[in-house]
């Protein structure tokens, strides 16, 4: 028998396996259009300024069911290949401190997920509404699991043991909730309310340590309200309607870096006055507060002014 019958029937013998091989499809990644009905298993959780971001990693499966692909027909992992199920859920404002300015932050504009399985990396989407979706990664390869959470310029990251690299987002972690200060009373001529907490990240002003290594900062709201008659002009009492002024906070000896909005304390028969200032200081168990709020009273061409000057300490 010559080579050439030989040869003929050794490319008849292999032509099904080619065949087979241009057609499988070679995927990495998200595979579009599947979308696990429900996903549990490895949890791997990271705090944003603004809440908290779980992204859970199912068992590895080896088809992806009809009833989870948009097109209905199930989809097989290629050779030494499988599929992981992955879901992204958000909690919003969870570990935030209770009065953070961060209402209109949007996470979405600013987080950033790579979930990293073996030794890739794979981008995962961000949403606040929660997502899942499917990997297709190489088998095995989800005995390693680790997640990357950058927001704002900062990246974090967490692995299946639980195991953080925190960076400048350490804070995030032991952030104070909001503390109320002791107050100058509630008496009938002047009350006043002040509330202050320590975090990393402000809405608008971005991570602490960026501006400074090892500060971090702090929000101090203040709203004090003064009995129109508690300022006399030659005797005579202020009217609540001549009655103004001004307030001044400082924290450790520090101005304000920034102002933040917030209302007045209103009340009737006087004048409310409200401040919201940003300091970056250096993190400590305790912080110094002084408030001095400025009023003045006009009637007619005369003027008259009282300072009140409160001090006040707060753990952070």
């Amino acid at each position: 028998m010559s080579s050439l019958p030989r040869r003929a029937a050794l490319v008849a013998l292999l032509a099904p396996l080619a065949t087979a091989c241009a057609g499988e499809v070679r995927r990495d990644g998200p595979v579009p259009d599947a979308r696990p009905a429900a996903v549990q298993g490895t949890e791997l959780w990271a705090q944003l300024p603004t809440g908290r971001v779980t992204v859970t990693v199912g068992a590895p499966v080896r088809t992806i069911p009809g009833a989870e692909v948009s097109g209905g027909q199930a989809v097989d992992a290629g050779r030494g290949r499988e599929f992981l199920p992955v879901a992204v859920a958000y909690d919003d404002l969870l570990g935030v401190p209770y009065d953070a300015p961060q209402a209109d932050t949007d996470p979405t504009e600013l987080t950033r997920l790579e979930l990293h399985v073996g030794e890739r990396g794979y981008r995962v989407p961000f949403v606040e509404v929660g997502r899942t979706s499917y990997l297709e990664v190489p088998t095995g390869a989800a005995d390693q699991l680790s997640l990357d959470v950058e927001f704002d310029g900062v990246t974090q990251s967490v692995d299946a043991a639980g195991e953080r690299v925190t960076g400048l987002a350490e804070g995030l972690y032991h952030a104070s909730t909001r503390t109320t200060l002791e107050s100058c009373g509630d008496r009938d001529e002047r009350t006043c309310r002040y509330d202050l907490w320590e975090y990393p990240y402000v809405e608008g002003l971005g991570w602490a340590s960026q501006r400074r290594p090892d500060a971090t900062w702090v929000v101090v709201t203040a709203q004090t309200w003064l009995r129109a008659d508690q300022v006399r002009v030659d005797g005579e009492a202020c009217r609540a309607e001549a009655l103004g002024g001004s307030i001044r906070l400082r924290v450790d000896g520090e101005p304000a870096t920034a102002e933040l909005s917030v209302p007045a304390n209103v009340r009737p028969g006087g004048h409310g006055l409200g401040a919201k200032d940003a300091f970056l200081v250096a993190p400590a168990p305790t912080h110094e507060l002084e408030v001095t709020s400025t009023w003045g009273c006009r009637l007619g061409e005369r003027s008259a002014d009282r300072e009140f000057v409160d001090r006040v300490s707060a753990f952070s």
